[in-house]
């Protein structure tokens, strides 16, 4: 309500923004195929969960994402103990996916990369989510696309912070002081 409140329908800021309202919460996946005819109709479309910071540029993303003929191009980053784990193979694809992984999954997939919960999805991806029940993206469709050899990762070539905390929110608004957004704000900050 306040996104609404605040941009409209984005004339004030040169855009045109459509809203997809969920009396039941459908997931992330779902909340795509809620909008399917409007994403089907269009190039590749980004996904990028709302309590993200980031300065990724997309357009080297989307160029990959391209090149590879991707369903879902993922940005990645590199941490410890989050809250999926993602192995890839020399050319970038990802051949293992794993959504809220047990301590001993994360230890023997062995791998650095972790989704940064941006994503670079092909209208085509939209076939692969069940249209009847809410589901997630991570959990229920990049786990199964793993095997596809369509799945690919980019690392994170940017800023990137979850804004999950109060803690998380202090250090996106020092990042933000600090002049680590540059690349959104050139000039203003």
């Amino acid at each position: 309500e306040v996104i609404r409140k605040h941009f409209g329908d984005g004339a004030n800021v040169g855009v045109q923004i459509c809203y997809s309202h969920e009396e039941e919460l459908l997931g992330t996946a779902g909340a795509l195929v809620k909008a399917a005819d409007f994403l089907k109709s269009s190039d590749p479309f980004l996904v990028h969960y709302g309590d993200i910071l980031t300065d990724q540029n997309f357009q080297e993303m989307l160029a990959f994402h391209r090149e590879k003929n991707a369903l879902a191009t993922i940005l990645l980053h590199r941490r410890a103990g989050s809250n999926s784990s993602v192995v890839l193979d020399d050319e970038s694809r990802i051949t293992s996916f794993l959504e809220r992984p047990s301590q001993a999954e994360q230890a023997a997939a062995a791998t650095p990369w972790v989704s940064s919960s941006v994503f670079i999805c092909a209208p085509e991806l939209l076939d692969f989510i069940p249209s009847q029940t809410p589901c997630d993206l991570p959990r229920d469709v990049f786990v199964r696309l793993a095997s596809s050899g369509r799945l690919f990762g980019f690392p994170l070539t940017g800023y990137r912070c979850a804004i999950d905390s109060e803690q998380r929110l202090a250090e996106a608004r020092q990042a933000l002081t600090d002049g680590r957004m540059r690349s959104l704000f050139p000039g203003k900050v």
